[in-house]
Order: structure tokens, then C-alpha cells, then sequence
């Protein structure tokens, strides 16, 4: 089904429900979207948290093994959505899907609703079900002009607007999870945001080719009011810039920084890899480790068991067949040939043997 079908066909389920929470492949967020825009004003700003990542790859036990019989990634086919139904939650009316996003790092909205009162809920599902975070009611509302203490009313000077762009956020650094996924890693990214009593939003432009030069050199992966955010990218280089917004639109110079996360993944060739020849694979060292459990799988058998001594094992050419391989590792202690014991999988990753 295309994605514009699934969203199709996802809008007519959640219509029909007054979005009670089902299990499903992706679970939505625990708690309801933050209001990150000011209370009343239009466009509604809001955030969410997703839900922690799930691993539900069998790990094969230690010396042992489980079949895999692919290396999906667990969240393909599946879609974000921003719902939105007129009235309070708990009693609002039909819902509608106002956004939808394959993309799981995105957890920010902009709404640019007319006055009334709404009910925001993130649904995540794919073709056959979802799941629906609980509700934020947002009432939306143009506020009248606030009387001076005179009495009359303040006259605002057409050509008086605000010109002057806010400092740019500050202090902008990030720290890096390590991870045994063999294809992504955590990061999260931190700030302070300048002191102007007009700020209206801070927006986190991330390009994964070069540092972006502007606000739309990139894609705008958060907007809002926080002081960090986080998110898992894949292997490689990212760039991001941090502008500061006010109310009137003034934007700052940018606070930037790039990350390198090849470093993270601890397995090479990187997961999903083809090769053209008998490859070498290669992991991150243990300290203590007198030797290694290398287990490989091919359309859910095992197809090969090694023992090597260090971090690295060339596959035996005789034994590749074209096709795609599962391989694990792990570190191993103890004697060989009687008892070893066996530490924490160093890692899972993939690679595809195209002759």
C-alpha cells in the first residue's frame, strides 16, 4: 500500500474511534503533546516525547544462536500522525489526521488554527494498527488589547516595528550514546536560549552533507522552547544550526555544530552494506578478552560458528553464497575447548554478497 493510502486508510479508522489506544507494531508516546506555543495564540506549537526505542530483534543465545530470517528495520511502514478533533479531549469530535510522518525523529508541529478549542493526539500505526498518545486540549483564542494604566488604549505605530534580531542561542553541545545497534546512535543536543522577553522559538536545522547556511538549508527537526533534544540518527556525518526567532519574525545568526558518528557503530563493513568479494569484519576491541563468538546466519540458518583471537574475521570465500548474511559477536572468557563464559553481544549488523 503507499503511504498516501495508509494515511488514507489510517484517517477513516481514527475517525471512526474516539481514539482509544490499541496495541500495535509502534507504540505512541506515553504522555501528551507540550503546548510550546504561547497560551491562546495561533499557530498552536507542540512537542512530543516517542516512545523509548524498542529491540525486538531476538539476540541468538550465547553459544547457541537463533535464526533471523530478515534484518528489517523495525519501524518501516510505519507513520506518525497529528490528530486533531474540535472540542476538549474527552468529549471532541471527529478526528482528523492533520500531519502524517515517516520520519521518526520528527516531534514537533506548527497548526495555524482559527479561535476555538482543539484536542491534539499523536497516533503511530501502520497497515493494520495503531496506537493513539492521550490528549491535549489547546483553546485558541485573539485576546483583546491590554489598557494601560491611563485608561486609553496604546497606539501601536505602524513604523515602529521591531527590527532587531535576538542573540543566538548559546552554549549549543551534544553528547553521544554508544550503542550496539549496528546502524544508528542516540544524540542529543543541548542549549541555552538568549534572553529576550519577545523570543518566540528556537528551530534546530540538521543537513547530513554540510553545515547548514540557512534556516531552509536543511530539514527543521526541532522547533520550540526547550533547552535540549534528542534524536537517533544513522552512521555518518550530520550538521546542525540553531536559530533563535521572535515575534516578530527577527532571526539571529546561528549556533552550529557537526558530529561524526561512525565512531559509535562498533561493526564494520556498516549494516547493509553490499560486498563484491569475501569481506572482512571487523568490531570494537574488548579489554580482557581472550577471544571471540562470531555466529552467522543466512535466511534464518547458521551458517558459520568462528572463534577468532581479535577483533576481526575474514570470511572464508568457499562458504559465500549470494544472498544477504546476519552476523553477531560477542566477547568471550574462560578456556576455550571446557567453559567459556560469554559477555554483553557486541553487536548485530548485516551485509549483502553480491558476486
Amino acid at each position: 500500500m503507499t503511504v498516501s493510502g495508509r494515511i488514507f486508510a489510517l484517517a477513516v479508522v481514527i475517525a471512526v474511534l474516539t481514539l482509544p489506544v490499541r496495541a500495535s507494531a509502534a507504540s505512541a508516546p506515553a504522555q501528551a503533546p507540550q503546548l510550546m506555543s504561547a497560551a491562546w495564540a495561533s499557530p498552536v506549537m507542540i512537542h512530543w516525547t516517542p516512545a523509548p526505542e524498542r529491540d525486538d530483534a531476538e539476540e541468538p543465545g550465547h553459544g547457541h544462536g537463533h535464526g533471523h530470517d530478515d534484518d528489517s528495520d523495525d519501524e518501516d511502514g510505519t507513520l506518525q500522525l497529528v490528530l486533531r478533533a474540535h472540542g476538549p479531549c474527552g468529549s471532541a469530535g471527529e478526528v482528523r489526521a492533520v500531519a502524517s510522518f515517516t520520519d521518526p525523529a520528527i516531534t514537533d508541529f506548527t497548526d495555524p488554527v482559527p479561535d476555538g478549542t482543539y484536542c491534539y493526539s499523536i497516533a503511530l500505526g501502520d497497515d493494520s494498527a495503531m496506537a493513539v498518545s492521550p490528549g491535549l486540549t489547546v483553546v485558541v483564542s485573539t485576546p483583546p488589547p491590554a489598557a494601560p494604566s491611563s485608561g486609553v488604549l496604546a497606539q501601536r505605530d505602524p513604523a515602529a516595528r521591531d527590527t532587531s534580531a535576538p542573540a543566538a542561542p548559546g552554549k549549543l553541545s551534544l553528547s553521544l550514546a554508544r550503542t550496539r545497534a549496528a546502524t544508528r546512535a542516540r544524540v542529543t543536543l543541548h542549549w541555552t536560549n538568549p534572553e529576550a522577553a519577545d523570543l518566540d522559538r528556537v528551530e534546530l536545522v540538521m543537513n547530513r552533507k554540510h553545515p547548514p547556511r540557512s534556516r531552509s538549508d536543511g530539514r527543521v527537526v526541532y522547533r520550540g522552547l526547550a533547552l535540549t533534544f534528542a534524536l537517533t540518527l544513522p552512521a555518518g556525518k550530520a550538521h546542525f544550526a540553531l536559530y533563535a526567532i521572535d515575534q516578530s519574525g527577527n532571526i539571529s545568526s546561528a549556533s552550529r555544530r557537526s558530529v561524526s558518528l561512525a565512531a559509535l557503530v562498533p561493526l564494520r563493513p556498516l549494516s547493509g552494506s553490499a560486498v563484491h568479494a569475501a569481506p572482512l569484519l571487523r568490531w570494537e576491541p574488548q579489554s580482557g578478552v581472550a577471544y571471540y563468538n562470531l555466529q552467522i546466519f543466512q535466511r534464518g540458518k547458521r551458517v558459520l560458528v568462528a572463534w577468532p583471537h581479535g577483533p576481526s574475521y575474514r570470511f572464508p570465500a568457499g562458504k559465500l553464497q549470494p544472498g544477504t548474511y546476519v552476523w553477531f559477536v560477542w566477547p568471550a572468557f574462560g578456556r576455550l575447548h571446557s567453559s567459556p563464559q560469554f559477555g554483553q553481544l557486541i553487536g548485530r549488523a548485516t551485509f549483502a554478497y553480491e558476486p
